[in-house]
């Protein structure tokens, strides 16, 4: 039985990419009730959200430290979101 570390190794990039897709397309439908109304905005939405993790992971890889500190920064404003 494989364990999810396993399989998180095993699955390649473009897959990520692409649950993820279709996670954020599906949230962004249910919460904009895109089936009354056009797709394209969702998928616009979701396409960005896309974009915005590809990014954040290539300054996570080629900035180890600034991405330490964009992290607990985002963690910390997200708590206090959260709390107020």
């Amino acid at each position: 039985m494989k364990t999810t570390h396993d399989l998180r190794r095993e699955l390649s990039w473009n897959t990520k990419f692409y649950i993820l897709m279709t996670v954020s397309i599906f949230l962004l439908a249910r919460l904009t009730s895109a089936l009354e109304t056009d797709f394209a905005f969702t998928m616009f939405v979701a396409l960005a959200v896309l974009l915005v993790v590809e990014g954040l992971i290539m300054i996570s890889v080629k900035y180890p430290v600034l991405w330490n500190y964009v992290k607990w920064i985002a963690l910390a404003l997200l708590l206090q979101a959260m709390i107020f």
